[in-house]
C-alpha cells in the first residue's frame, strides 16, 4: 500500500434534535438577532449578557471575569440554575459560571453573530 494515501473514512450518524420552540420550552430562551448585538457593543460576555430580560451581568476581574446574576434565583455563590451553551453544547458547566472567564469563550466581538 503507498504510504502517501490514506484509506476512505465513513462517518454516520443519525440527528435526533428536532429542536424546540420558544413556547413549547418550560425555561426562557433569549434570542438577540446580529442586529442588537451590533446596537449593544459588547466589549464582553457580561456585556452581551445584558441583552438578556432578568439577567444583570457586569464584567469583573480586569476583563478576566464576570458577576451574573438571575432575577428570581439565589444570589449566593455560584449560579447553579444557569447554564451557557453555543449552538446547544455547554460552554461550562454551572458551578463555574459566576466566575465566568473570557479567556473559556470565544472573543464576542470575533465570533457572535447571533445568541
Amino acid at each position: 500500500q503507498d504510504p502517501t494515501t490514506l484509506d476512505a473514512i465513513v462517518v454516520s450518524g443519525t440527528a435526533r434534535f428536532q429542536g424546540l420552540r420558544k413556547r413549547d420550552a418550560s425555561f426562557s430562551i433569549t434570542t438577540a438577532t446580529p442586529e442588537q448585538i451590533q446596537e449593544a457593543v459588547p466589549q464582553s460576555t457580561a456585556d452581551l449578557l445584558k441583552i438578556v430580560p432578568g439577567v444583570w451581568a457586569e464584567p469583573s476581574g480586569g476583563g478576566t471575569g464576570a458577576n451574573i446574576f438571575v432575577r428570581g434565583m439565589p444570589s449566593e455563590g455560584d449560579a447553579p440554575f444557569v447554564t451557557m451553551q453555543l449552538d446547544g453544547s455547554p460552554l461550562f458547566p454551572p458551578p463555574t459560571l459566576s466566575f465566568l472567564e473570557n479567556s473559556t469563550l470565544f472573543r464576542t466581538d470575533d465570533t457572535v453573530e447571533r445568541m
